[in-house]
């Protein structure tokens, strides 16, 4: 049994990552907060410092801990490069799912 997350989780620390078996494995869920195309960049600024203000409290951080979430406050620029990055890593699976189903 392991974790797919890139680190062991808080309250199961002798749960290992399939990391630690596989190399450069990781397979996680991700949640963000998005806006509607031309919602004004004030809106969108202060909407994300807002979050990432609460994200940091300790009592909403253990919350999500205890759920065997982690918190990665992130600004917008920064959760748009995520989702990138997350499609460009998943797309060639996807791919060869589509390839599949055809046959």
């Amino acid at each position: 049994m392991a974790v797919a997350s890139a680190q062991r989780l808080p309250d199961a620390p002798d749960l290992p990552t399939v990391a630690e078996t596989i190399p450069g494995f990781i397979a996680t869920g991700w949640q963000a907060v998005v806006v509607p195309k031309g919602t004004p960049e004030a809106v969108i600024n202060k909407a994300s410092a807002d979050l990432r203000a609460v994200l940091v409290k300790p009592e909403i951080r253990d919350k999500l801990a205890a759920r065997g979430s982690f918190v990665r406050p992130m600004t917008p620029q920064e959760v748009l490069n995520y989702i990138n990055d997350q499609q460009a890593l998943w797309k060639p699976a996807l791919e060869r799912v589509a390839v599949q189903t055809q046959k």
